[in-house]
């Protein structure tokens, strides 16, 4: 069975301080790793190292919204959807929100800039689809997420044994027209590009909604050097783009991240950091992943590659793991 490259970057490093690594059972992403006579389990990046209650926590966005701003952590006004009139009132209040699936991974089931009653409904309906039931207790399986929209370009500052920081800056999927291609002849055309550990970007109805929401269509043919984007989310599992900016990132963001990792006792924590320039120390975390893909820093787009797995082996034998 093909290991999940997720887990291939942590059992790469593994093998180079001679640990060993046995899947279990008929699992892609769940390994045990073993030094002597110490064994611990890893999925993907999530170790032992973190609690049951704290996953739980970083797995409903809205649950980590409430337990970040209580620390004192800046995250945009929010609120918990039970019903379409909340919804309302947090749009009549802020003008212009984002509607996000509580429970849901790359991206999926979320509006961004939304503005209108019209817009909102949709976006509701659209979080809903979304929702990853299985993730969330009972009480929450019918709600969603209301934020208000916040400026900037989507971050990621991954935290691992709070103190090692990896960041990048995501850009989501688009294309550049050409005066003569739709939209989909264009997406195909990029998915062809050979480039180490791309991804194709997806054409779903994720996609389809985005370009909606811009009166496009996938017939449609953007102009010469037109940059479309056919992706709000700046997702790298669905097209989109990284670049490394580690050694460029604010202090102050560094020690807030490691700070809110803290926090959620997270040892190893991504999360998802909203701000116009990186190198000011003014932004919002947006969201906290409890099993962040380590790709993209291993292999970001543009700029130095960065080997996060190392330091998570070295995290595991440093707690007396293995």
């Amino acid at each position: 069975m093909k290991t999940s490259p997720y887990v291939k970057v942590v059992l790469n490093e593994a093998e180079k301080f001679g640990i060993k690594a046995r899947r279990i059972g008929n699992s892609k992403s769940i390994f045990a790793l073993q030094r002597k006579n110490k064994f611990t389990y890893v999925y993907q990046t999530l170790t032992e190292l973190v609690s049951d209650p704290y996953y739980t926590i970083a797995a409903n966005k809205f649950l980590t919204s409430y337990t970040l701003k209580k620390a004192g952590f800046p995250v945009p006004e929010f609120k918990l959807i039970k019903d379409y009139s909340e919804a309302i009132n947090f749009l009549k209040r802020h003008k212009k929100i984002v509607i996000k699936p509580l429970s849901a991974n790359r991206g999926k089931g979320i509006t961004i800039g939304i503005k209108t009653e019209e817009d909102l409904r949709r976006a509701v309906n659209f979080a809903l689809k979304h929702t990853s039931k299985k993730k969330l207790q009972k009480t929450y399986s019918k709600c969603v997420l209301a934020e208000k929209a916040v400026p900037g370009d989507d971050h990621r500052i991954l935290v691992i044994d709070y103190k090692h920081i990896f960041a990048i800056k995501k850009i989501p999927a688009y294309v550049i027209g050409n005066g003569k291609d739709t939209i989909r002849q264009l997406i195909n055309r990029k998915n062809r590009e050979k480039k180490e550990h791309k991804r194709k970007i997806v054409i779903d109805e994720s996609l389809e909604h985005v370009l909606a929401r811009q009166d496009l269509n996938l017939q449609d043919v953007p102009i010469m050097d037109d940059r479309v984007f056919v992706r709000r989310t700046a997702n790298l599992a669905t097209g989109g783009e990284t670049i490394d900016i580690t050694d460029k990132v604010n202090p102050n963001i560094k020690k807030m991240a490691i700070d809110a990792a803290k926090a959620l006792q997270m040892t190893v924590a991504g999360f998802d950091f909203m701000c116009r320039d990186y190198t000011k120390d003014k932004g919002f975390f947006i969201e906290v992943n409890p099993i962040p893909g380590f790709m993209m820093h291993h292999y970001p787009h543009q700029g130095r590659k960065r080997n996060p797995a190392k330091k998570l082996i070295q995290m595991l034998i440093k707690h007396h793991k293995i």
